[in-house]
């Protein structure tokens, strides 16, 4: 079973997507919080999550990308997984070179959310739905 945190400050987003995720059986836990300050304070209190879902647009004192790599530094076991609606490569690259294990676009359908979670829970990176082999991606 999979613990997932979503970090967005969209509340309309973080239901749509809870609803989504809560209809697969493969999570243990989602949870959501809309700030970096408040990511940080959660998986410190719940060292148990697998994987932290960021968007990189955050609207609060840091971004997703300077985020990415609070966690990356601060709880080198959880995986990350962008969605945001950039789909720009220089977006992307940032987020690898920030630390993401994945970048998927917002409008991407449900169940290549919920695939992508699994993905990254398990160990794989994937940019866009498409696995690449983590040691093929330069940090």
């Amino acid at each position: 079973m999979i613990h997932v945190l979503l970090v967005e400050d969209s509340a309309v987003f973080v239901m749509g997507l809870k609803l989504a995720l809560q209809s697969d059986g493969e999570f243990a836990s989602i949870e959501s919080v809309a700030t970096p300050g408040a990511a940080v304070a959660f998986l410190n209190a719940h060292p148990e999550t697998d994987v932290a879902m960021v968007d990189i647009s955050l609207e609060s004192e840091t971004d997703g990308l300077t985020l990415l790599g609070i966690l990356r530094e601060a709880f080198p076991a959880v995986r990350t997984l962008v969605l945001s609606h950039y789909k720009t490569p220089s977006y992307i690259l940032k987020a690898i070179s920030s630390g993401a294990s994945a970048y998927l676009a917002k409008d991407s359908a449900p169940e290549s959310i919920v695939e992508a979670i699994a993905d990254v829970a398990d160990g794989k990176s994937l940019f866009f739905g498409e696995t690449i082999d983590a040691d093929r991606i330069t940090r």
